[in-house]
């Protein structure tokens, strides 16, 4: 592996990764995380934020856990990549949502929330992923994208709300592979 973390990982604020806490037009390769990431929101395995980045061919095997936008590889991306990527710890998006304006918790085994032309290629989750609210989206690959693609992914963890408390004004999109695909999505060969 390029880079390797063993420690653990403690962000009292936004993007905490385990590799990365905000990428900005980079590469991460080959890179592994065993440590345990935590945080309030934008918290990943390996990767906290991408925006147009690459992260390609990394693994995640340590507990992944936040308020909001929480995946076991990267919280959130916008116009990037994300390929032969592997998650094997459980992740969980438990508490109170970080701010007011929050609107909603997005929890993932790989991805949290992809936009704008971002593709999500070739990869594995075998954590559970663990929602405590029920205002919330999630999934075994990605909770929500938007004109993302997501192609030959595979997740065999299992995907757990705790919330029973569910009425007319709380809402949940939970799913295998996408929680909630929206503004000409694909998905194919998962």
């Amino acid at each position: 592996a390029a880079c390797i973390n063993t420690g653990e990982i403690t962000g009292k604020q936004d993007y905490t990764g385990g590799i990365v806490g905000l990428m900005d037009l980079g590469r991460v390769g080959n890179c592994e995380n065993y440590g345990a990431v935590g945080g309030k929101q934008y918290v990943g395995g390996i990767v906290g934020v991408n925006k147009c980045g690459e992260i390609t061919g990394c693994k995640n095997k340590g507990n992944v856990k936040g308020n909001r936008y929480v995946a076991g590889i990267c919280s959130y991306m916008t116009e990037g990549k994300l390929s032969l990527c592997e998650n094997y710890f459980d992740v969980e998006c438990s508490g109170a949502l970080p701010s007011k304006n929050a609107d909603h918790q997005c929890i993932a085994g790989v991805c949290a929330y992809a936009v704008s032309g971002s593709t999500i290629d070739k990869c594995l989750n075998r954590g559970t992923v663990f929602g405590e609210k029920m205002l919330f989206i999630a999934g075994g690959i990605a909770a929500h994208i938007k004109a993302t693609t997501v192609t030959d992914c595979d997740n065999f963890g299992d995907v757990i709300s705790a919330d029973d408390n569910l009425n007319n004004t709380m809402r949940g999109y939970i799913a295998g592979v996408v929680g909630w695909g929206e503004s000409n999505s694909n998905i194919t060969d998962c």
